[in-house]
């Protein structure tokens, strides 16, 4: 019957859509946007299997071409990714649209050619005025890092100036067009060392996801992993010039964090590497993660494939999965926006605080969990805040796809999704499908529940050991039961623990902080980006928000907010802390980031008439945020050159 009821719900939807695919498919201008994709990523993956990481094998003194056929197998997986959002695009008039909204651009074009010779002049002397006025006011030498850096520092604020006369009046392209500008500046400046958390582990991770068989790796990206944190020398040269060594094994059966660099230099001196017979060499390791797990380094990985394949140096194919990281999450929060009635500002303001941009365009998973759950948060609101029109099923899978997947990187985020029970029956057609519906919610809930609790009963309780930069009294095992055989001292700790989470510690670690960059760690005016959150959070409103911010929602938001808190901490305090302790050790300032849009969204949502003009406070709102993310970067990245 629930079957049944989810294929009713969506039988008028399909039907929709075939019809516009069989009208569309044969349109030629739907062909060649398909192509126009299609034709430079299959050139990519045919330099892959030409050209990608030319290198001598000290084993055997042969030439190995790691590109081949795992090269191809990648290229026809993304080839099919993009077919299949291709044929989701022509369903629903998508393409048409963007082709419309393109043809009128060039009919704009060629009816005022002087309006695009005014824009291109003005973007052409941006950066011209920049490397200028940077001469004039500094006498470095051009080629420093601390002169370029500068030049790259004016040449955006220039343009987020030009962006905002462009732009005002739209809060989602505004933020699309600023992430991407200000997010380019912070992947080029990223240092020559690897500053926010855990990035060799997960820059690893990056790595297996550029692969689909065997995972081939440079001396020069072991040297990422482990030199000091440092990016090693030979990354700063093609591949192939570095002259360096290549090692594979399989994807998913290991992982190179757990490799000693000098033990892989023991090894291949010793030549104990077991040469395979389709002349790939195998290291067999420890475990790597699941999948799941590593979804958010996918759009990392992507971007490192193709760098790989152009045969780009290391150095540059690491700053390439930055920007595929940072690209993707830019893209999710602009959709996220995009579907809000209210609460862009809400939204734009969180996504925009400089320690989101480091977690987005450095090697992490946490930007991955704040965007879907920003995009999940948004969609379940829209339908709150139209509750006469019936739920569509795109609607419905965009909503509990992206909160599942959003749990990828962190399960225990998991009571965020329990705000999809939330949906009405009357929002549906039928009654099986509000059935089916609810079934398919609590699957996605069991599903990631799954995903660490299985694990953690059958090694019983997570077994001997745990984080090891918890320290040697760290077990897992040990903890687990303190808090079965004490939960009243274990809940006094957690209580203990949140009200002081909850403070100015806080909130200076999760606005403006750049992890480990030293002295320069701390940027200005970290409580700017909090008292804007609260502006925004009351003025950000209309009549909309009565029909989703309604008692019952923000007493359960307050609930299911509270118990992700609260597990979070909890995980923390038996993976990471000593047995029996009376505080919680590693649950950083920044774990609370995600946690924050659903619950300003809904909690803080009151009937208030905002009547200030909307250009003027989406430009206050945006120069305000626009200002914090430069000024950091002023701070941490250009002044560190010095």
């Amino acid at each position: 019957m629930k079957i049944k009821g989810l294929v009713e719900m969506t039988k008028t939807d399909i039907t929709t859509k075939l019809q516009n695919i069989k009208g569309s498919a044969g349109k030629k201008q739907n062909i060649f946007a398909l192509l126009a994709i299609l034709i430079p990523l299959w050139l990519i993956g045919l330099s892959g299997f030409l050209f990608a990481y030319p290198s001598f094998r000290i084993i055997d003194g042969h030439r190995q071409w790691v590109g081949d056929i795992d090269g191809l197998l990648m290229t026809l997986i993304l080839s099919i990714v993009v077919a299949t959002i291709w044929i989701f695009c022509i369903s629903t008039n998508r393409i048409e649209a963007t082709i419309a909204k393109g043809k009128e651009f060039l009919g704009c074009i060629k009816s005022k050619p002087s309006k695009l010779f005014k824009h291109a002049l003005i973007l052409a002397s941006i950066p011209i005025i920049a490397f200028i006025v940077n001469f004039i006011i500094h006498d470095a030498a051009i080629t420093t890092n601390f002169f370029l850096s500068r030049v790259v520092f004016f040449t955006t604020t220039g343009g987020c100036i030009y962006l905002f006369v462009l732009f005002h009046k739209s809060p989602d392209k505004l933020f699309l067009t600023l992430s991407l500008l200000i997010g380019f500046m912070y992947v080029f400046m990223h240092p020559s060392w690897f500053y926010a958390w855990d990035q060799p582990i997960h820059y690893s991770w990056a790595i297996e996801s550029s692969f689909v068989r065997y995972v081939s790796v440079s001396e020069a990206e072991i040297g990422n992993v482990y030199g000091g944190g440092r990016i090693g020398l030979t990354g700063r040269f093609p591949f192939e010039y570095a002259n360096v060594a290549l090692y594979s094994y399989r994807v998913g059966t290991s992982s190179i964090t757990m490799i000693n660099y000098e033990m892989l230099r023991d090894v291949i001196n010793d030549e104990l590497f077991i040469l395979m017979s389709d002349e790939d060499v195998e290291v067999l390791l420890y475990a790597a993660p699941p999948l799941f797990n590593r979804l958010a380094h996918i759009p990392a990985g992507i971007m490192i494939f193709i760098g790989r394949s152009l045969t780009l140096p290391a150095n540059i194919t690491l700053l390439l999965g930055l920007l595929g990281k940072h690209l993707a999450y830019t893209l999710i929060v602009y959709f996220a926006i995009k579907r809000l009635i209210t609460g862009k500002h809400i939204m734009a303001v969180i996504a925009m605080f400089p320690t989101v941009f480091v977690l987005s365009t450095t090697i992490g998973y946490d930007y991955w969990l704040i965007a879907l759950v920003m995009l999940g948060t948004a969609y379940f609101i829209r339908e709150l805040q139209e509750p006469d029109k019936k739920v569509e099923a795109k609607n419905l899978i965009i909503m509990i796809t992206s909160l599942t997947l959003a749990m990828g990187p962190k399960a225990v985020y998991f009571p965020l999704m329990l705000i999809l029970y939330f949906i009405k029956k009357d929002k549906f057609r039928t009654r099986n499908g509000y059935i089916a519906y609810m079934a398919s919610v609590s699957f996605a809930v069991l599903f990631v529940v799954g995903t660490f609790m299985i694990p953690f009963i059958a090694t019983g309780g997570g077994g001997e050991g745990g984080d090891p930069r918890g320290g040697a009294y760290v077990e897992m095992g040990s903890q687990t039961m303190f808090i079965l055989q004490n939960p009243l001292t274990y809940t006094n700790t957690l209580l203990y623990w949140t009200r002081r989470y909850l403070g100015l510690h806080t909130i200076r670690f999760s606005s403006t902080f750049f992890a480990h960059m030293g002295p320069r760690s701390y940027a200005s005016y970290y409580f700017i980006p909090w008292l804007l959150l609260f502006f925004v959070t009351i003025t950000d409103r209309s009549d909309n928000d009565t029909l989703s911010s309604t008692i019952k929602n923000k007493i359960f938001m307050t609930i299911f907010s509270f118990a992700t808190l609260a597990l979070t901490a909890t995980s923390m305090y038996i993976l990471f802390t000593r047995v029996g302790a009376g505080y919680i050790s590693g649950m950083q300032p920044r774990y609370i980031i995600p946690i924050l849009f659903p619950f300003a969204a809904i909690v803080g949502g009151f009937k208030i008439n905002n009547n200030i003009n909307k250009s003027a406070y989406t430009c206050i709102v945006f120069g305000i945020m626009c200002f914090m993310l430069l000024n950091s970067a002023w701070e941490v990245f250009v002044l560190s050159h010095i």
